[in-house]
């Protein structure tokens, strides 16, 4: 018979299996020992009881230098959100106060975004919006701005600024395709670029009729038609003509602001929207294309609104455009300081805020009537040598001409 077989002991007694498990312990006690005197923790104290130790060692231990800092880098996306928010401020608050009207506006917060990244995450494009005062009407204040990171430090540049276009053409093709370049150059420059206005359409589909309501603009010069706002019809708002789609303000249910630059250098802007479709930032979109529905929502800021509706201006490098003289579906927008007053006019139709637009499309208005010269009151008395038999003729009569006419022949 054979003797069963024992494990094998040591001399202190401890199976092979205990003095591999001791072992183990015993590194990984000694690794804790020596991270706690890298790091300044204490091993073995509650994480309260390392806390107050190490606030009362911190001024005794020297810094670490920056370089080897166990520490993780403060990341470039939240310096880069920090720093366009300074920027915005500096260069757009005084213009954001103006137009929201009194010192109240333009210094809350801005909105900033980035809509892309270079693959390095060395260019970034983004937006960035100065919120609205919530007891204000206005268009919310809005730009984008192209950012390079070089040697840890970001430089950065605001649409409507020499800087950005000067960034913008260094900009690598990784961020943004050739066309989508040309559109934001010509965006920047603003009125300074001539070019070939793009027909643009009322932002419904072409045979509705929408009400159009305005408020004068809150800043200096006063505008009548400083804001104006469109509902009515299926509630669909529309692209008025092709362009480039940003998003700005966007929120996760749909809401936002959305802005369209068209290839003439202007973007229509699109605000109280819900509903907004996922169409990529900087995607080409045709005139007619659906951005989302009229609504209340207004993440960028500003006064309740009572019923759904679409805002609706023009934007160009840093400035809001003046409605005055642009041509919309067909109707021609005008502008009077004194008295204050707006209205659309098609050939001799004219529409004041309250009234019904009718859509007819990227088509310009016909021309208006020509005015008819007052008639006189009193028939004037014929003169005597006009008579028949006097020996005196017009020389417009049609007599005359065919007697010049024969006269010639004979010749």
């Amino acid at each position: 018979m054979r003797p069963p077989r024992y494990p094998r002991r040591s001399a202190d007694g401890l199976t092979a299996a205990s003095i591999a498990v001791v072992f183990a312990v015993g590194l990984a006690t000694l690794a804790a020992w020596e991270s706690s005197l890298l790091t300044g923790e204490f091993v073995g104290a509650s994480s309260a009881a390392a806390a107050e130790r190490g606030k009362g060692s911190a001024a005794a231990r020297p810094r670490p230098d920056a370089s080897r800092s166990q520490r993780p880098a403060r990341p470039a996306e939240q310096d880069l959100s920090d720093r366009v928010n300074e920027l915005a401020l500096r260069l757009r608050g005084p213009d954001a106060r103006r137009s929201y009207g009194g010192e109240s506006g333009g210094k809350g917060a801005p909105l900033t975004g980035v809509i892309r990244f270079s693959p390095d995450r060395t260019w970034a494009l983004g937006s960035t919006v100065i919120p609205v005062p919530e007891d204000r009407e206005a268009m919310p204040q809005a730009a984008l701005y192209v950012a390079q990171r070089t040697a840890g430090r970001w430089q950065i540049a605001l649409s409507g600024t020499a800087e950005f276009d000067a960034l913008l053409a260094r900009a690598p093709a990784q961020l943004m395709p050739p066309g989508e370049r040309r559109a934001l150059a010509r965006f920047s420059a603003g009125a300074a670029r001539p070019t070939v206005p793009t027909r643009l359409m009322l932002p419904w589909r072409i045979g509705q009729s929408w009400l159009m309501t305005a408020a004068p603009a809150t800043g200096r010069p006063a505008r009548p038609l400083g804001l104006v706002a469109f509902r009515g019809g299926d509630g669909r708002v529309l692209a008025a003509g092709p362009g480039r789609f940003y998003r700005l303000c966007a929120t996760r249910d749909g809401g936002g602001m959305v802005m369209v630059i068209h290839p003439d250098g202007r973007a229509t802007t699109y605000y109280n929207l819900t509903g907004i479709p996922k169409i990529p930032d900087g995607g080409a979109v045709a005139r007619g294309t659906p951005l989302g529905r009229i609504g209340t929502d207004r993440p960028c800021g500003g006064a309740p609104v009572d019923r759904p509706q679409v805002q609706f201006g023009l934007r160009s490098g840093n400035d809001d455009l003046p409605l005055e003289g642009v041509t919309l579906g067909g109707w021609t927008f005008r502008e009077q300081a004194s008295p204050l007053v707006g209205w659309a006019e098609r050939g001799p139709l004219q529409v004041l805020p309250g009234g019904l637009l009718r859509n007819f499309g990227p088509q310009p208005p016909p021309p208006a009537a020509p005015k008819e010269e007052p008639r006189p009151d009193v028939t004037p008395e014929p003169d005597p040598s006009d008579r028949p038999g006097t020996g005196r003729q017009d020389e417009s009569s049609p007599d005359n001409q065919e007697s010049d006419a024969s006269g010639e022949q004979q010749q």
